[in-house]
């Protein structure tokens, strides 16, 4: 049976054909690589459009489906790909839910979890298995794909002291960051930032946001601590990071 947290949606039996399935794909890949896992990305995505995912969606507005990355989803799809607008405004309609870093897909779980929450009655019996399956299946891509990022990632030394260390292994504890220092799926981008300002003002770095920025491949982090101090709203579970940057 699937769960529905208040951190997002989980799954605890019936994605284990899901993971056999992948494995399976894995196993059978002779040149298995970072760019390849983008491809299947997108194409698991397709699949699970196209079984309805996104139906209960109101139609999104002409300006919104020109922001969203339509193109470079279309372009890694598999040869017969058929194109429509109802499919285009499904791919939009989904993108309100994640966000994309270098290619990679993170669902925003808290959105992701309440839009299944308050459809869940209008979705088909099939539906209801795709919502969570797509979970599922996009973790798997998502961490293989870290593992070819954090390949080549190597703390800059700014980040590698000692004091640095202890700060680390507090967010690691926390699950702020994963065990190559890369931000766990569902710390949000604000929270990175938030991460950061308080990470910089410890380790009194001259250049705040440009090592976390290049380590955990995210832009404009000073945008959005200026974005929250003009809302004047701080991100989830903010105490719990400033408790981290407590000596």
């Amino acid at each position: 049976m699937y769960m529905l947290t208040a951190r997002g949606v989980r799954n605890d039996v019936h994605g284990d054909d899901v993971k056999d399935a992948y494995t399976e794909w894995k196993q059978n890949q002779s040149d298995f690589s970072q760019e390849l896992l983008l491809e299947k990305q997108e194409q698991e995505l397709n699949k699970y459009l196209k079984a309805g995912i996104m139906d209960p969606v109101p139609t999104p507005s002409i300006q919104k489906m020109k922001k969203v990355d339509y193109d470079y989803h279309t372009e890694l799809q598999a040869y017969d790909f058929k194109d429509s607008d109802d499919y285009k405004m499904a791919y939009t309609n989904f993108m309100r839910f994640a966000t994309r870093h270098d290619g990679m897909l993170t669902i925003d779980y808290k959105k992701y979890g309440h839009y299944i929450f308050n459809n869940y009655k209008k979705f088909s019996e099939s539906q209801k298995v795709a919502v969570f399956e797509l979970c599922v299946i996009l973790s798997l891509i998502h961490q293989d794909i870290l593992g070819f990022i954090k390949e080549d990632k190597r703390l800059p030394a700014e980040l590698a002291s000692e004091k640095a260390m202890y700060y680390w292994e507090r967010l690691q504890k926390s699950h702020f960051v994963d065990n190559h220092y890369m931000l766990c799926a569902d710390v949000s981008k604000k929270q990175a930032m938030y991460i950061a300002d308080l990470f910089a003002e410890k380790l009194k770095l001259k250049v705040k946001w440009k090592f976390f920025e290049e380590l955990w491949n995210i832009k404009n982090l000073a945008q959005e601590k200026w974005k929250m101090h003009q809302t004047g709203v701080s991100p989830t579970r903010y105490k719990d990071i400033h408790r981290i940057f407590i000596e």
